[in-house]
């Protein structure tokens, strides 16, 4: 039989169909195994749960556009926090929050890694917090806690708390160069040699300012910060850093008004232009982190700082002293150091989840404190040379639980024990001041969250706090108050219902305890009443227009009333806290020309009637006496008398342009103008502003 070609091809195709498919059908060999593919870890982040409506965590990105130039000034994000600097810039500011003029820190707790900014026994406040030594670029977020309800703090914190946490690297190393009006210039380097598994940074800054002043601040800063982070084991972080400080400046002082009126000096002028100071601070500090288990973990940071300042005030001129006036020099050296150490265990007792937390913290301050008279730097005798050791041990526990749903309740309690420890050299005030004592308090702490419900929570707090007095104070006054307390109670929301926003009300009540304070200006001791202060606070926050991570806040500041109770004076009648006798606040004497005006410096919170007065000055030994006797006081009588408070109007603009490796930003416009009413013709209004523009490079 012959078959056609057609059946044979179908035939031919049908067998190469078939093979293909065997072929395909068997296994191909196996390839050598590779290396597998390591992805590198994802790290999500999110603010920790609020205790209190007042509480805000500020991000680094919030300050890194604005203009830099003091490291006070990332302070300002904080709502109703007021600063100023009233001496050449190298002073620690002056705090103003909650209805407290806090001095240079006295009511607010301050730390930079847990490191305590506030220095004890100061020569020239309890609890100076000299910020300068912090870099801005260096910082990642602020922390800020309002009022005295957090287990883990104790001295200083009345008004509230403020902690810094620094960088660990910089993403680009960068280089910065700046200037502006009144010769200010700053230079800026931020390396990060490494960012693996050990991060690295290293920041340098020098700074100058001379001021708007006849005689130029010569304000010169320097600062040098080193940091290396790295992980020991999966579970253990170490962090180890290093700064050091130092600064010298010139401060114009406070002149009286009616000589600027009189045309002698120019508002701008000083009457003694030798007032400034000399100051350093040099810290280290180590930080352990170790996660135990899933449901404990263990923290450890311990600290040690060496701190110098000698500072030079002239308040009253020729008024002691008509011969040689009345500059003093007050100095202090000190070591402090410290530990603090934390131990967390997360439990669910009866099914409720529970995270409790033991504490005990330590610290010691060796200040040599030295009050001198001086003229033009130059030391003529001292007035008290004292040698102090305090030291505080504190332990506390801390429980946050959620008994029921939507319902979040942290308290606590704490324990302070201090030792005071006094030894006088030298002692022209007539005050004991060798001694020893040891003074404890218990604080107990409150805090009830509630919701969300709308995206809105409820926040109710409650708690007693203290500020330690000068070791001075209490050796030479020991029947009266060394921890005086603070309780403090508020009540508020917080709500992101607006998308993007965050809106936040609270009203706040705090009461201060009887106190003592040491007046380092003129080595003695002043007893204050009881107080009572309360207020109300409105704010918002959102991202800001084109930058996701960068946000707008705003604040609105009202400060309900602030009461002072009557205190009797040891050396007279009973004193009202606004300056007069048994009876309504005084507004202040009524001046005639040539009378003798009321003596109350900057800071000073009482000032009596019957306290020593400020005759005539005598304008660098160039004017007699007489000369200054008629000028005239020409406002109306209802605008003399004492100090009123400041209107603050701050302006700043930042500005950043480029892509890529580059960046080129134009800081301008970093302006400030203060506004004072003063009701005595003692101390002068100020205004000012400096325009900083510079270039950066990154790398």
């Amino acid at each position: 039989m012959i078959i056609g070609k057609r059946p044979l091809r179908g035939v031919a195709l049908a067998c190469s169909l078939l093979g293909a498919g065997i072929a395909w059908a068997q296994d191909p060999p196996a390839a050598p195994p590779g290396p597998e593919a390591t992805l590198p870890p994802v790290t999500v982040t999110a603010p920790p749960p609020v205790a209190s409506s007042s509480e805000q965590i500020i991000p680094g990105r919030d300050f890194e556009l604005r203009p830099q130039g003091r490291p006070a000034d990332v302070l300002r994000l904080v709502p109703g926090l007021i600063i100023n600097q009233h001496q050449g810039g190298g002073k620690a500011e002056q705090y103003l929050i909650r209805g407290f003029d806090a001095d240079h820190g006295t009511d607010l707790a301050i730390f930079v890694d847990g490191v305590p900014v506030n220095l004890r026994s100061h020569a020239h406040g309890q609890g100076y917090a000299d910020l300068h030594f912090l870099i801005p670029e260096t910082v990642q977020a602020v922390d800020v806690l309002k009022g005295p309800y957090f287990p883990e703090y104790g001295d200083f914190d009345t008004a509230g708390v403020v902690k810094f946490i620094t960088r660990d690297f910089v993403e680009d190393n960068t280089l910065e160069i700046g200037g502006g009006s009144f010769n200010s210039q700053r230079y800026l380097a931020l390396l990060s040699p490494t960012r693996d598994a050990l991060k690295t940074l290293v920041a340098i800054e020098g700074y100058r300012n001379d001021g708007p002043f006849e005689h130029p601040n010569g304000y010169l800063r320097f600062n040098l910060f080193v940091k290396a982070t790295t992980t020991i084991a999966e579970d253990m972080r170490l962090s180890v850093w290093g700064s050091h400080y130092r600064a010298e400046w010139h401060g114009s002082g406070e002149i009286p008004a009616r000589a600027v009126r009189a045309g002698l000096i120019d508002r701008f002028g000083s009457i003694d232009p030798n007032e400034g100071g000399v100051t350093e601070r040099t810290n280290l500090t180590l930080d352990y982190q170790w996660k135990v288990t899933d449901a404990q973990r263990l923290s450890f940071n311990t600290y040690v700082s060496y701190y110098t300042l000698s500072l030079f005030n002239d308040f009253t001129f020729f008024l002691d002293d008509p011969v040689n006036g009345d500059m003093i020099n007050q100095r202090d050296r000190r070591f402090v150091a410290g530990l603090d150490a934390q131990y967390e265990i997360k439990s669910q007792p009866f099914g409720v989840p529970l995270i409790s937390t033991a504490g005990l913290q330590y610290r010691i301050d060796t200040p040599h404190v030295v009050l001198a008279n001086a003229i033009q730097r130059h030391q003529v005798r001292r007035v008290q040379e004292v040698d102090i050791v305090e030291q505080s041990v504190s332990p506390f526990v801390k429980l946050d639980l959620v008994p029921l749903d939507k319902v979040r309740f942290v308290t606590g309690a704490r324990g302070d024990v201090f030792t005071f420890d006094v030894k006088e050299r030298v002692n022209a005030t007539g005050e004991r001041l060798t001694g020893a004592a040891t003074k404890s308090r218990p604080n107990v702490k409150a805090n009830l969250i509630v919701g969300p419900w709308a995206e809105t929570e409820l926040f109710g707090n409650f708690g007693t706090g203290f500020h330690s007095n000068d070791a001075r104070a209490v050796i030479a006054n020991p029947k009266l108050e060394a921890l005086p307390t603070a309780t403090g109670y508020e009540f508020g929301f917080k709500s992101r219902i607006v998308p993007r926003t965050e809106l936040f009300a609270t009203y706040w009540f705090l009461d201060l305890g009887s106190e003592l304070v040491f007046v380092g200006d003129d080595g003695t001791t002043e007893a204050r009443g009881r107080s009572h202060r309360e207020g109300l606070e409105v704010g918002a926050t959102d991202p800001a227009p084109g930058l996701a991570d960068v946000h707008r806040r705003f604040h609105v500041y009202g400060e309900g009333r602030v009461r002072r109770h009557r205190l009797r004076d040891s050396a007279g009648p009973a004193l009202d806290r606004a300056g007069g006798p048994h009876g309504p606040p005084a507004v202040g004497p009524v001046l005639e020309p040539g009378d003798a005006l009321p003596r109350r410096p900057l800071g000073r919170r009482v000032s009596a009637p019957d306290r020593p007065r400020l005759h005539p000055l005598q304008l660098d030994h160039a004017l007699p006496l007489p000369e200054l006797r008629g000028l005239p006081d020409d406002r109306e009588p209802d605008e003399r008398g004492l100090a009123g408070g400041p209107v603050l109007l701050h302006v700043a603009a930042s500005w950043r342009a480029g892509a890529g490796s580059g960046r080129y930003p134009l800081h301008a416009g970093d302006a400030a103008v203060v506004l004072r009413r003063h009701r005595a013709p003692l101390l002068r209004a100020a205004a000012g502003g400096t325009a900083l523009e510079g270039v950066t490079f990154s790398i």
